[in-house]
């Protein structure tokens, strides 16, 4: 074997690259540390943008009547859902579910009928809200089998027999 001899310009000319390659991994590293500051600065500001978000949201929801428009566009079911993911905004909101609840079941007509082989003009509603029966002025017109529709806050009876 033969010793393998390395010249002078040889180390230098390996030193010299040694020492670029090395500024250069500096300069990387740096630019990678710049870059990885920059996105956490931007992850922070996005977040807080985001809290500064909830906790208006969250204001806005604690003023029962907004909270109360806010469940009746979206719908009871969104609002109990809404509920059940955010404690934060779901605590504004339950108070008013249960309102919401009760406005979204409707009432119940109960107009004419039979009883005992008798037609009847009597009308009465459930009022969901209270979970009671109410008796209702008679209807004009004693009727069975007849059909009803609410219209603008109104209940039209209209049709069926008179008499068995």
């Amino acid at each position: 074997l033969r010793p393998h001899v390395i010249a002078d310009s040889d180390l230098g000319q390996q030193s010299s690259a040694f020492v670029m390659e090395i500024s250069l991994a500096q300069d990387i590293m740096s630019f990678c540390l710049s870059q990885t500051q920059d996105m956490a600065q931007e992850e922070l500001r996005r977040r807080r943008r985001g809290q500064k978000c909830s906790d208006l949201f969250a204001q806005v929801l604690q003023r029962r009547q907004v909270s109360c428009e806010i469940g009746r566009n979206a719908g009871v079911e969104m609002a109990r859902r809404l509920c059940a993911v955010s404690s934060v905004h779901g605590r504004c909101l339950r108070k008013s579910v249960d309102m919401l609840t009760r406005e979204a079941v409707p009432d119940i007509y109960v107009c004419g009928g039979q009883a005992s082989r008798q037609t009847l003009a009597s009308a009465d509603r459930f009022v969901s809200s209270r979970g009671e029966w109410e008796v209702l002025p008679p209807m004009p017109t004693a009727r069975s089998f007849c059909c009803a529709a609410a219209v603008g806050g109104k209940v039209y009876v209209f049709g069926g027999e008179k008499d068995q």
